[in-house]
């Protein structure tokens, strides 16, 4: 999946205070994921996988990827549902992968 990966331009960058931890992950997928239609994508939830980047960083990523179904967003109070796929990638950079 991760090779598949084309990035949008909506990023957001964090300095972390403290490492993450495969359970805080995990709780966050879970929770950003709690409408989900149907099972995650294939090969789509991963925590904690080691990668090494074309210039040859070393970093550590976690990956959700699902299913929504939502109100089209130029839509207002209506019954008409759209789906859309979401995912959350986390790059963790400068820990020892």
């Amino acid at each position: 999946m991760i090779d598949d990966l084309s990035l949008s331009k909506n990023v957001q960058f964090y300095e972390l205070n403290k490492a993450l931890t495969v359970k805080s992950i995990e709780d966050t997928f879970k929770e950003i994921s709690k409408d989900r239609v149907g099972n995650y994508l294939k090969n789509s939830y991963l925590v904690r996988k080691k990668y090494t980047t074309a210039t040859g960083n070393k970093v550590i990523y976690s990956i959700v990827s699902y299913k929504i179904e939502a109100e089209p967003s130029f839509l207002f109070g209506t019954t008409v549902k759209e789906q859309k796929y979401a995912y959350l990638l986390l790059i963790e950079c400068g820990v020892v992968a």
